[in-house]
């Protein structure tokens, strides 16, 4: 009798054992983010590059896109600052402005509200927005640059 119960108790334990070394691989599985690619689903598409003297010595430049998530999403024009030398990645989000189509009154070549960057001179960018545009992002600063926003 004492043997059976043992023999139980050691099926249990294992089995518990298993159970926890399942719960483990899970958690790392789960804490390394297999799945943060996804948002690699989406895709940029840029619309206009531009910078404060449209130089090769200017050090950031403007760029404005269209982000596009799939079928069950609006597309977004978003406008990001960046760096002279850096490029623009499917994965990157705007940092500066994000917008959807909302009730706007004229439309990019691709899909969402129109938008358009001026730099008024090193440091002060304008972005130009389709008025009734859904604004979801709208930074009045970013890295040294002022921004300001009109709407057409």
């Amino acid at each position: 009798m004492i043997d059976d119960m043992l023999k139980f108790i050691m099926r249990k334990k294992s089995t518990l054992i298993f159970l926890a070394f399942i719960l483990i691989v899970a958690g790392v599985i789960i804490y390394t983010r297999p799945f943060e690619n996804l948002a690699g689903l989406c895709g940029n598409e840029i619309l206009e590059v531009s910078s404060p003297n449209d130089s090769a010595d200017d050090l950031v430049k403007s760029v404005v896109f269209v982000r596009n998530c799939g079928a069950t999403t609006d597309w977004s024009v978003q406008v990001s600052i960046l760096s002279a030398n850096e490029e623009l990645d499917d994965n990157d989000i705007g940092n500066v402005f994000v917008a959807s189509s909302g009730d706007a009154r004229t439309f990019n070549r691709i899909g969402g509200p129109e938008v358009k960057t001026i730099w008024k001179d090193n440091s002060n960018l304008e972005i130009q927005y389709s008025r009734g545009s859904e604004i979801f992002l709208q930074a009045t600063q970013y890295g040294g640059n002022d921004i300001t926003y009109t709407s057409f």
